[in-house]
């Protein structure tokens, strides 16, 4: 995942390093799981292989673009520091590989509210093209769901954000592959 945006490490204050919970050294099952999310603290963040499977729970919920499939996912979250748009990209290492993804706006709220269905997405996208996805200016919609396959579903619309929102992202991988991004 790349930030896109040259004044992305000023939009977010990132709390811990991914490096610092895991030491990189294993794909533990908890971050799988939305409230142990891994907290990006970087612009670029490389995640070589893919999860598989999903946390203890399918926390999402079936009002989502997603449907209510969490597939060899994964949770991340971001703490915005200061205003603007958030813009990133997915690249697999596979460019073959179909990853899909949900960005929830967790702010004055936890992650039981995502899996109980009173919170939705602000962007969701599970186009049905491989290749890179993500938030983009090239995006037409904030929503993509699996049956849209029109030139430009892989982006959805940036997400304007504001000082103190948190956000968490799930990606999940449709391919069911080990390649990351």
């Amino acid at each position: 995942m790349r930030f896109l945006n040259p004044f992305a490490k000023y939009i977010f204050l990132f709390t811990a390093c991914y490096l610092l919970f895991s030491g990189g050294s294993s794909f533990a099952q908890q971050e799988q799981d939305c409230p142990f999310a891994i907290p990006v603290c970087q612009d670029t963040f490389n995640q070589p292989n893919s999860y598989s499977g999903f946390g203890t729970d399918q926390e999402i919920p079936g009002n989502t673009c997603l449907g209510d499939n969490e597939k060899n996912s994964v949770w991340y979250i971001l703490n915005v520091q200061s205003g603007g748009d958030l813009e990133f990209a997915i690249t697999p290492v596979n460019m073959n590989d179909d990853y899909d993804f949900a960005l929830y706006n967790i702010t004055g709220s936890n992650c039981s509210d995502i899996s109980n269905g009173s919170i939705l997405p602000d962007r969701c996208n599970f186009c049905v093209d491989a290749g890179i996805t993500g938030l983009s200016s090239a995006g037409t919609n904030d929503w993509e769901d699996c049956c849209t396959n029109s030139p430009g579903c892989v982006w959805s619309n940036l997400l304007p954000v504001n000082p103190g929102e948190t956000f968490v992202l799930i990606i999940s991988n449709y391919s069911d592959t080990q390649d990351g991004y």
